[in-house]
């Protein structure tokens, strides 16, 4: 006999022959375990053959209680003479089912806020998830699925009939192999009332695909298979490539240690007992010749237009969140595809998906069970955001002038990795800058706005580079096409680059010295007579989250403008719905006034040096032209200069003092 059995579901049937010269009086068959034995005596068969070979029979059936443990049957034929003769065969009984306990995606507990979920949390509608362990993962960072298979003995079930006693210890045969099937299942409608692939269906599939592989097979015949029979055919089908989208062997089974993978998976430990599979957030390069089994899927599936067999960043699950070619087959995220890896949840703000994980597991004995992790990811849920939190947005009355901080925030669910910026000037007088957009501008747009809405190089301001340096390539390719120009600079944060955490203040000393007097020659606009000119200072930023490498960039909120439609109260954070997506970031934008224009400096004994009168002019050999001085007077070894400030000498309702500042020259 073999080591292990299973229970068969019609219970224990044994079988042999006996022979002797004389007549036989009776079989008997002994069913025993260490603490139970059932005895069998096996139905008359023709006993007056004489010396002729008989058949005997003995069944056990199913309605016993059969724990288990180790079993001996002992089979003992009597002749008419009373002599007897004995054999015993021996064997474990395992019955009970291996198990997995998925380890990652934790399983996660946090409930809804104001009905969305939570930063790391689930949706709490179990109708939506009812059966399944469900999960939410950010995308965009390495996403790792993990878990832990089991094999024991059967626990004790006093209230079944008859009551089944504990499996005795050390009776598991041990686990055998593993299956899984990832997504859902080829041209089933999902909708409200089938949300997700079943038990029941993924066993329905299962069957179908083997008959589909096997047409000599019938629906009967599949029936009958053994777990090991059907083990065989799952190995075909799990290392069978589809010829095309037409192809109806195709599938999306795997084998665990197997040759084929899901298309951007990572299983360098296909330890069943202990099995990782991860998504990264950048896929190594691979050829033909390195990977010759999944190297065609990667090469057929792109982002951003680039073959993902070149080693690009797949932002884990986010990959699954686009179209996907896997095991030769293109699936598409769109509720009437006829093959769909992932669907959006329902009720969920848009970029939240489920990825249905099956596994199949079997033991040595021939013990089957299937297990689901119902994954959900976020793809918006690791893009980095930013405040901005000073200066205000201001308006051409709240000019400012000489050194200005731009003060901000970053966070991210994963980690902040860096902050860029840059900053444009141009010379609009009329906008109040109450986040009225056009195309992500103000309106009324720059003067000198360039191609695809983005400002002129022209307008373009760069910030001392010794403090602030320019971003490196790696980060500007992480942008949309169109803000992938020149300019970008790097913010001042308060923690190293790369250093891991998920809060970063950052600051940015716009100090331009004498430079603000240049912009506004080339951008400016009268704002309240000669001497008032003023500039807007248009300030873009991205932020990064990653942990070697900027992989994801922001995407601009609104700073509560509205830009990106009416306030949603109901959001975690009580912002604005976002006004960029995952795929279409925006950055974040700050814009306000800045001006030289200086106070008027009148009095009646002062005038401006070249209309001086009245007084002998002491310095013949400087010229005045263009000044306002103070009135002076020297006493002896001292001397002092005075004058009254007349913050608004025209009336004009624009102008303010803001700062004063004075040059005393000495000649």
């Amino acid at each position: 006999m073999d080591t292990y059995y299973s229970k068969p579901a019609n219970g224990f049937t044994f079988t042999g022959t006996v022979k002797d010269n004389n007549r036989f009086a009776k079989v008997e068959v002994k069913f025993a375990t260490s603490t139970t034995t059932i005895t069998s005596n096996v139905s008359p068969v023709n006993w007056n053959q004489g010396s002729d070979t008989q058949d005997w029979k003995a069944v056990f059936d199913g309605t016993g209680a059969y724990p288990d443990g180790k079993y001996k049957v002992t089979v003992t034929a009597y002749d008419m003479t009373g002599m007897a003769s004995s054999e015993t065969k021996s064997f474990i009984l395992d019955s009970t089912p291996p198990t997995v306990r998925f380890t990652l995606p934790a399983k996660e507990t946090k409930p809804q806020v104001n009905g969305r979920i939570n930063a790391f949390g689930i949706d709490a509608d179990k109708d939506l998830n009812k059966d399944f362990a469900s999960v939410i993962v950010l995308g965009g960072p390495t996403a790792a699925i993990t878990g832990e298979t089991g094999d024991k003995p059967n626990a004790a079930n006093p209230s079944a009939n008859p009551p089944l006693a504990a499996g005795e210890p050390g009776s598991q045969s041990g686990i055998d192999q593993m299956w899984f099937h990832i997504g859902f299942i080829d041209g089933t409608t999902y909708n409200d009332a089938n949300r997700f692939p079943t038990k029941a269906d993924i066993k329905t599939w299962e069957d179908t695909l083997i008959r589909r592989h096997n047409p000599g097979l019938s629906a009967a015949d599949v029936a009958a298979l053994t777990v090991k029979q059907r083990n065989g055919y799952m190995d075909t089908i799990a290392e069978y490539r589809a010829t095309g989208d037409s192809d109806n062997l195709g599938n999306a089974w795997f084998k665990l240690g197997g040759k084929r993978k899901p298309t951007g998976f990572v299983i360098d430990n296909p330890n069943i007992y202990d099995w990782r599979m991860e998504i990264p957030e950048k896929l190594n390069a691979m050829t033909a010749t390195s990977d010759p089994d999944n190297y065609d899927d990667h090469y057929a599936t792109k982002v951003d237009n680039v073959s993902i067999s070149n080693g690009v960043e797949i932002g884990g699950l986010n990959l699954y969140a686009g179209t996907v070619t896997v095991k030769g087959r293109t699936y598409t995220v769109s509720d009437t595809a006829v093959r769909q890896m992932v669907r959006a949840v329902p009720g969920q703000p848009g970029g939240v998906y489920r990825l249905p994980l099956w596994i199949r597991l079997t033991d040595t004995a021939g013990n089957v069970e299937y297990y689901c992790h119902d994954i959900w990811f976020d793809t918006n849920g690791s893009i980095p955001t930013t405040s901005i939190d000073s200066p205000s947005n201001g308006t051409q009355y709240n000019a400012r002038g000489g050194t200005i901080s731009v003060d901000g925030t970053a966070r991210s669910n994963t980690s902040v990795y860096n902050v860029i910026f840059r900053v444009f000037a141009d010379g609009v007088p009329d906008t109040n800058l109450d986040g009225i957009q056009t195309n992500g501008r103000p309106n009324p747009a720059p003067k000198t706005i360039g191609t695809n809405g983005m400002p002129a190089a022209g307008n373009l301001v760069r910030i001392n580079i010794g403090d602030y340096p320019s971003a490196t390539s790696d980060m500007v390719n992480k942008l949309p096409a169109a803000y992938q120009t020149n300019g970008w600079q790097q913010a001042s944060l308060t923690k190293p680059v790369g250093s891991g955490e998920s809060v970063v203040p950052w600051s940015i000393m716009l100090s331009q010295e004498g430079g603000w007097d240049n912009l506004i020659k080339t951008n400016g606009f009268a704002s309240g007579g000669a001497g008032k000119d003023m500039v807007r200072i248009w300030l873009e930023v991205f932020v990064f989250n990653g942990t070697a490498s900027p992989v994801r960039s922001s995407i601009y909120a609104n700073d509560n403008l509205g830009t990106g439609g009416t306030i949603n109260p109901a959001l975690p954070d009580g912002s604005n719905t976002l006004y960029g997506t995952a795929a279409d970031p925006k950055p974040y934008v700050k814009a306000f006034y800045i001006s030289t224009g200086s106070a008027e400096i009148n009095d009646p004994q002062v005038g401006a040096w070249n209309n001086q009168t009245g007084s002998p002019n002491l310095y013949p050999n400087f010229t005045w032209n263009n000044y306002k001085g103070a009135g002076l007077e020297t006493r002896g070894n001292r001397f002092a200069f005075g004058a009254t400030l007349v913050p608004n000498p025209n009336g004009n309702p624009s102008s303010g003092l803001g700062e004063v500042a004075y040059r005393v020259k000495l000649d």
